[in-house]
Formats: structure tokens, sequence, C-alpha cells
């Protein structure tokens, strides 16, 4: 910390510097001296020469980062291997400027994750404890390993798990689950304001052990999983999804050649469970349930969502009044 007498006196030749006025030897060598022993001088000094060199800079005034003589400054390189240099330069005695270069670059850096997919994530505050009472359970051939006794403490389980819409018998949740859906598709995917149905709709379940294959939702738009448990156990069955544009290259990139992985180098990802989690995802994504390790049986509620109306252009689309009972018998007659 400064001394009352050393910042009155540093002020005062940082006024000078800042204005242009001319200051002595002697206060440069006792400025420069305090500036190396003490931070605050240093932002001081620094602040006073950038502002002689360019008033207008406030943004750099007010981070107090960078040197500020702008000649030192790095602003691009010449080709990559200046890049990998530049990194393993060692620290100057002011941190603050390398720290100053690595911001300017990232600033000119514009990551844009073009044509992503989104998987949305959502958690309920509604009750849906009505869930829990379900014991019509389905085990798709396309989605999950189907014992032979096929029934679990007494409640049946169906192999095909086909045409189930298990939500009709509960309009509460159904509707709950599409005014989100419609809230995420208005405020986060831009798509403008139309109807949603709940087609299918079914409850899932994991036994320890069990696992699924990759597959995918057809004869739909998005798709959903519910997870109404109270409790989801550690080694629950995760939610993996697989990227749907790996194919697309033709260099393989395996998890050995990922430093850190992110949503945009994985091939895969996943969600683990918890209590009230709603995930929304179109339905051309594959995705697989993962091995359940615990011995709690895992339950889930999955669904498949299509628009009602007209959607698409020209040739490519579609309205349902084209198979209404009225229009279906005009052109049988």
């Amino acid at each position: 910390m400064l001394s009352t007498q050393y910042r009155l006196r540093l002020e005062a030749i940082c006024k000078d510097i800042a204005s242009g006025a001319e200051v002595s030897l002697e206060d440069m060598i006792w400025a420069e001296k305090l500036s190396k022993a003490n931070t605050a001088a240093r932002g001081m000094l620094n602040t006073a020469r950038r502002m002689s060199t360019d008033p207008t800079d406030s943004f750099l005034n007010e981070l107090n980062i960078g040197d500020p003589d702008s000649t030192h400054h790095r602003r691009g390189f010449g080709d990559p291997q200046d890049v990998v240099d530049w990194f393993h330069n060692e620290r100057s005695d002011d941190w603050r400027q390398r720290d100053y270069n690595l911001f300017y670059i990232m600033a000119k850096i514009n990551y844009v994750p073009l044509f992503s997919t989104p998987v949305i994530q959502t958690f309920l505050d509604e009750n849906t404890d009505e869930l829990k009472d379900i014991k019509d359970f389905s085990a798709s051939n396309e989605s999950a390993i189907v014992r032979e006794d096929a029934y679990v403490d007494d409640s049946p389980v169906t192999p095909d798990g086909g045409g189930k819409r298990i939500l009709e018998e509960y309009p509460r949740v159904r509707d709950i689950l599409l005014d989100k859906f419609n809230f995420v598709c208005q405020n986060y995917l831009g798509f403008k304001k139309k109807k949603y149905i709940i087609t299918t709709s079914w409850l899932t379940i994991t036994r320890k052990g069990d696992l699924s294959q990759f597959h995918n939702h057809r004869n739909s738009f998005w798709s959903g999983v519910y997870y109404f448990q109270d409790e989801y156990p550690v080694g629950s069955s995760c939610i993996q999804f697989t990227n749907p544009v790996d194919c697309l290259s033709d260099i393989l990139y395996h998890t050995y050649d990922i430093e850190h992985f992110t949503e945009y180098n994985s091939n895969c990802w996943e969600f683990s469970p918890e209590p009230k989690q709603l995930l929304f995802f179109p339905s051309y994504l594959m995705h697989r349930i993962m091995k359940n390790k615990s011995d709690k049986v895992r339950h889930s509620l999955a669904f498949n969502i299509v628009p009602i109306g007209r959607w698409g252009e020209c040739d490519s689309s579609y309205d349902q009044a084209w198979t209404t009972p009225s229009y279906l018998e005009s052109i049988n007659e």
C-alpha cells in the first residue's frame, strides 16, 4: 500500500506524463523504481503513459491492462509457428500484457456453431406424481432388451411398445409437456407459433444390467424424455446421444485425439437422469440408454411430437386437413 506522501508525488508525476508535460529525470527514475516494487504504482504509471499516447482509449484505461507502449503490442501472426512461439514465451514483468494479448486474440475469433443439433434440458416445477402410479411399461425391440419373463414386480412389459399413447390417460401432464415445448420453440429455437401434438408416449423400464442399442424415432418431429422418479441413484442409466454429422467427415477423430471434450468436438454426449428433468431433442438424433449399474429399476417417460396443421412449402408441404374424414370420404366416392 502506498503512503500518502508517495501517492501524492506519484499522482503529480502521472498527471504531467498524461498531459505531455516535461518530467524531470529524477522523478522518472523514482517513479520507475516504485512501479517495480508496487502493483498500484505500476498501474498508475501505465495508465498515465497510455493516456499520453491515446487519451481516448478508455477501455484499456479502465481495465488497466496491457503495455502502454502500443509499439510493443502484437496484433497478428505470420504463420502457425508464430502462434506456438508466442505461447511458449516467458512471462514478462507485467503479466497483464500477456493476458491482454490472449484476450485480443480470442476477441478476434468468432466461433459460429452452424447447423447445430440442440438438446433442450429443463426441469419441471409442476407436480407429476400421477406418473408414478402407472404399471404398464414398454420395452421396444428397437430400444431395449426384453427378457423372457416380460414382467417386473407383477407389472406387464409390452415387448414391442408400439402405438402406445399413455399420456392420453394423463392429459394434465401431457399439456404441461406441450406447453414447455411450445415455449422452447418460440423463445429458443425461433420457430413461428404453431400447435403441436404428442403422438406416441410410453413408459420405459431399465432394470439392473439392462441397456439399449442406438436408435432414433421415425414419423416424428421432436422427441422428449422425462424423468419422474423421486430418486435416480448413482449408476442409473444415462441417455447418450451421438453426433449426427460425425459420419460425414473423412477424418476419424478418436477420443485419444481430443484434449478437452466440449459439445463442439465430441462424438457423443450423455445426460444423467435427475428427478423432474425434461429433455427435448430432434427425433432424428440417434441415442441409447446406457447400462443400468444401479440396483434400482429406472423408469422414464418417452414421447414424440409433431406439428398440427400445415407445414413445409411448395412440393415439400403437408397439410393435415388432407387426411380429415370428410376429405377422405370425398376422394373415395
